[in-house]
């Protein structure tokens, strides 16, 4: 055997076999959770979810002040519509955004979304010119 390629394939610190597969696709199966910081941004979600229902019930008198855990979603005249609405604007796309800044990779999460919007909205377009591959919005 070649002794330059003795080690060839082989991780140099410990010697055992590289394995290139595995690592790729355990990368591709998390990739989307560590570049938004799960679990930790579905906490801050939920937080703030929570925190949009009691403003909606104090807002409507339903929680004194200075209470912070009371279960007013029991109360027979709370408003649900108004609280989904915060909930869904402020804690679900809020505390998305906020706990990908706070807690996963802004640039991963960037470059995501950017390769989603080419996938599903652009299409490549052959340049009878020959210059570049130009991209138009496909709708």
């Amino acid at each position: 055997m070649n002794p330059w390629l003795k080690n060839y394939g082989r991780d140099r610190y410990t010697f055992t076999e590289e394995a290139g597969a595995i690592t790729t696709r355990k990368a591709y199966e998390t990739e989307a959770s560590r570049s938004h910081g799960y679990p930790r941004t579905a906490w801050l979600q939920l937080a703030i979810v929570y925190g949009a229902g009691l403003y909606t019930a104090k807002e409507q008198g339903i929680v004194k002040k200075g209470v912070y855990f009371q279960a007013f979603w029991k109360a027979h005249y709370f408003d649900w519509l108004l609280f989904m609405r915060r909930g869904a604007i402020y804690g679900l796309v809020g505390g998305f955004f906020l706990g990908t800044y706070m807690f996963g990779s802004p640039e991963i999460s960037g470059h995501r979304a950017y390769n989603k919007y080419r996938y599903y909205f652009c299409m490549p377009k052959t340049d009878p010119n020959n210059r570049n591959t130009s991209y138009f919005i496909n709708l």
